[in-house]
């Protein structure tokens, strides 16, 4: 049986999902059995998405992993959500895994519509 981002004892007081509104940069972390989805609408690049919860773990002394990003397209009002596009200071290793992002965010968002793709930048 697959562990939710919620039943993990790693790092149990930290949110798996922190997105805004509008179009971020986006980074999937693991660390252990838990992914955590990072989005910053005004980070330049993916490592300013990715730091403060990077920056986190490490002072938690948790060992974790960025193992790829893209953008997230937040429209929270009306409840869609879109993951989509790479990174190129953290590229996915083989194929993208926006499908362990969409979990992420569908769990912190149930009544969201949440969409993948690979394409765009």
């Amino acid at each position: 049986m697959r562990k939710t981002a919620g039943a993990s004892t790693v790092a149990p007081t930290v949110a798996s999902c922190a997105i805004g509104q509008g179009i971020q940069k986006y980074v999937l972390v693991q660390a252990g059995d838990r992914y955590f989805v990072r989005g910053n609408t005004r980070a330049a690049y993916h490592k300013d998405a990715a730091r403060p919860l990077v920056d986190e773990l490490t002072a938690m002394g948790v060992a974790h992993e960025v193992l790829g990003g893209g953008r997230i397209q937040a429209d929270l009002a009306n409840k869609k959500i879109a993951i989509y596009g790479h990174s190129i200071g953290f590229p996915w290793q083989g194929e993208f895994r926006h499908d362990l992002s969409a979990a992420v965010v569908a769990e912190a968002y149930p009544d969201a519509e949440v969409t993948t793709s690979n394409e765009g930048y």
